[in-house]
Formats: structure tokens, sequence, C-alpha cells
């Protein structure tokens, strides 16, 4: 698999040098425990090269201390690394959305609604709802009865391309029909 190099550029503007820097990487932003194994080792290179080769989601941790006692720590990210295929269906994924009738949104749904079936990139769209008597996966909007209630439903999108797949979520609420 390829290997994307993340560099780290440390300079010291008082001029006394580094005593020492770190790196960690990561897949949130918590700042590891100073005992983490996840720390590189103490060096006093300027620039160090990181090697990112898994896909996925990272935030580079950094700290430092010059030989004056300055103290640096902070993160830079987050950086995706993505495969080809994943960057056309992390963008489908994210510009995606669901059609409403003139006068509906999320929060009033009283119409069917429009379920896309592809992205713009290619991606293919499969739907799924966590109650398809309200709202099935094709968009059909059943609305409950007065007694029933308003009720929420949740539909999942799930955008493919390739091996590569992002899940969306949606939250609808179906006004029942009046008494």
């Amino acid at each position: 698999s390829d290997v994307v190099n993340a560099t780290l550029t440390y300079s010291d503007a008082g001029g006394s040098k580094f005593a020492f820097q770190q790196y960690a990487v990561t897949n949130d932003s918590a700042i590891p425990d100073d005992s983490s194994p996840l720390w590189s080792g103490k060096s006093n290179a300027e620039v160090v090269n990181i090697p990112l080769s898994q896909l996925g989601t990272y935030y580079i941790h950094y700290k430092a201390e010059d030989n004056s006692g300055n103290k640096l720590a902070g993160y830079a990210g987050p950086y995706h690394l993505l495969a080809v295929n994943d960057y056309d269906v992390f963008l489908d994924k994210e510009e995606l959305e669901i059609g409403y009738a003139a006068g509906d949104n999320a929060s009033s749904v009283t119409k069917n609604v429009i379920l896309p079936l592809s992205g713009t990139r290619g991606s293919s769209v499969t739907w799924s709802s966590n109650n398809t008597n309200v709202i099935d996966v094709l968009g059909n909007v059943y609305r409950p009865t007065a007694t029933q209630g308003d009720k929420t439903v949740v539909l999942t999108a799930v955008v493919r391309k390739g091996l590569s797949n992002y899940t969306k979520t949606f939250n609808l609420l179906v006004k029942a029909l009046p008494p």
C-alpha cells in the first residue's frame, strides 16, 4: 500500500536549541498520557517525517522543550487518509440530502420524500428505515393517525463505491394526520 509522510518541522525562535521533541499519532484529538507507548522516542531533530500507511483518520500530537525550559504541546488534524474511491464516497456522503415536498422539512414530514439512489461521483446509495410502517425504503410516507401521534423515523443511507462505504443517518419527524 502507499505511504504518505506527514512532516513536522520544529523551530526554536529563542535560539537555545531543542532539548527534545516527541510526536504521537492517534485517531482522536485526546492527547496521550506522557507515559503512553504511542509517543515517539525523544529526539532533537528539527524535521520529522511520520509515515502513515493505513487508511483512516489521524491526529498528530507533538510536544517539545528547548534548552531554556520552554515547553510546547498540541496537535494537528484531523487528517483523512483515504483510498481513491473513499474520497468520492466521502464527498457523496457529505453532499447527500433527502428531498422534501413543498412545505415539508426534516422536522415536519407530511408527504413522500425523495431518497437519492446515487451520488454525483458514481456512488450507489441504499436506504434502510427503523420504521417502515411510517417511511419505507422507497421514501413512501404513511402518516400515523391522530391518536398515534407524530413519529420520529431514522433513515440510514449507505453510500458505496467499490470497497469503500460510508453511512449517514437522517432523523425525520412524520406529522400525524389531523383528528
